[in-house]
């Protein structure tokens, strides 16, 4: 299954992921703890849609929720394999001509 391939907005981006957390113990002193190994991506991608095309994003979400995909990221062409790491947010545009629709996605 491969995510819609829709125009990514200039404002979407990715964050990497190291997999490492930090905390502090009782007495102060930086302490960390790897999860994983290397690094994985979280994109937030930006889309603005037409009605037809937001509905086609909502029923993929929908259909996908739950299940891993390909997704292609317009940064650097490179196809990875993602879940949703929460529900599309779409905002109505120009008099709900368009909707600005935000997706949160994550690297397996």
């Amino acid at each position: 299954m491969a995510y819609p391939n829709f125009p990514q907005e200039l404002d979407s981006s990715v964050n990497f992921i190291d997999g490492i957390v930090y905390e502090r113990a009782e007495g102060g002193e930086l302490r960390k703890r790897v999860l994983f190994e290397g690094v994985k991506r979280e994109f937030t991608i930006v889309h603005i849609l037409n009605k037809d095309d937001k509905e086609t994003l909502v029923q993929f979400y929908l259909d996908n929720k739950d299940k891993s995909f390909s997704f292609t990221w317009a940064g650097d062409e490179t196809t990875y394999t993602v879940q949703f790491i929460g529900p599309i947010q779409c905002t109505p545009l120009a008099g709900n001509l368009l909707w600005r629709c935000i997706v949160k996605l994550g690297e397996v």
